[in-house]
């Protein structure tokens, strides 16, 4: 279900971690699947790294729903930039951070826009 890259390249991410939202046809409960993504310069040809976040089975009305959504989209940011993957530089574990804040964010905006498409479709 996730896509990864096989090992972690040396990195300048280029910190445009985007999350996006896959909206489809179907009922309002289940319309929910969120992707988080990070890009990065790897020796100077793009990679980008996008880990699928699966909404779909959490009630997002919840307090509980809504905090496993937050794990989720952190431990798939963790994925997407890298982190955990070996030895780095500090500058790359700089790099690092910048981009699992940037794409918890994005992933955070993500949930928030597939709950509104809940409430609106009530």
């Amino acid at each position: 279900m996730f896509a990864t890259t096989t090992a972690f390249r040396p990195l300048a991410l280029s910190l445009a971690a985007l999350g996006a939202l896959s909206l489809g046809s179907m009922p309002a409960a289940a319309q929910t699947t969120a992707a988080v993504s990070a890009e990065s310069n790897a020796d100077m040809g793009m990679t980008v790294t996008r880990v699928p976040v699966k909404l779909s089975d959490l009630n997002l009305m919840t307090v509980q729903g809504r905090a496993v959504a937050d794990r989720r989209v952190r431990a798939a940011a963790r994925q997407a930039c890298g982190i955990g993957i070996g030895k780095v530089t500090l500058d790359q574990a700089q790099d690092q951070r910048n981009c699992f804040s940037v794409a918890t964010r994005q992933g955070k905006v993500q949930v928030a826009l597939a709950r509104e498409q809940v409430l609106a479709a009530r």
